[in-house]
């Protein structure tokens, strides 16, 4: 089941790996999620405390779907990465992540 909290910890965690400048020599510029929540809106900035929420499924963020847990996780994640560079880009159904 891909649905799970474990999965949501496992993916959020890959994706900060690759962010990683210590970790990693090539970091990842640009994410695209296909297939979406098409109701998702960039949040306002979230500070590392709440992305640790986020990967351990705190009762504060637990109410929403992990679709949309994923997807504030990324925006925090390449916000903490790139600063003020980084861009969200909202289509249907598909959701850019990366920098300007």
């Amino acid at each position: 089941d891909d649905d799970t909290d474990e999965s949501l910890f496992a993916a959020i965690t890959a994706v900060e790996v690759k962010l990683l400048p210590g970790l990693c020599s090539t970091p990842l510029q640009e994410l695209v999620l296909d297939g979406a929540p098409s109701d998702w809106h960039p949040p306002k900035p979230l500070i590392n405390t709440e992305l640790d929420r986020v990967k351990q499924g705190a009762e504060t963020l637990g109410a929403f779907p992990n679709s949309h847990r994923l997807c504030n996780a990324l925006s925090s994640l390449f916000t903490t990465r790139f600063g003020s560079l980084a861009n969200h880009k909202i289509g249907q159904n598909r959701i850019c992540f990366g920098i300007l």
